[in-house]
């Protein structure tokens, strides 16, 4: 189960957008679609320990959501089976506190190639 997902951050990892600015920084962009209707591209920032942080910030600076944190995630191949789904353990009473939501997108490149990475979580100012 934790291979999957590991894969899927392999897999996000490795496709960096190859600009200028981002060529040098270990960061991955993807362009996130919610279950509330929003769309945005948010950036994952590696801190060097080897795995990303539970954090999608917007690209653009001031934007609006500022980020979206997730304490779940799961990747869904094309026919609609789950083939990873893990919760980490910060997540208790998270739904108690906050309006869960689903960010989506497909993942472009690598051995997971046209399944869907879901993140369970909210929107942070």
């Amino acid at each position: 189960m934790k291979t999957v997902i590991a894969m899927v951050a392999l897999a996000v990892t490795s496709t960096v957008v190859a600009t200028p600015t981002t060529a040098d920084s270990p960061a991955r962009v993807r362009e996130l679609t919610c279950t509330n209707g929003t769309v945005f591209v948010g950036q994952q920032v590696r801190m060097g320990s080897g795995r990303p942080p539970h954090v999608w910030r917007n690209v653009d600076p001031g934007g609006s959501p500022g980020a979206f944190t997730f304490h779940a995630a799961s990747v869904t191949a094309q026919d609609g089976t789950v083939l990873e789904n893990e919760t980490w353990d910060n997540a208790s009473g998270v739904d108690r506190n906050h309006v869960l939501i689903v960010c989506s997108f497909v993942i472009p490149i690598g051995p997971l190639t046209g399944h869907t990475a879901h993140f369970e979580g909210f929107f942070v100012p």
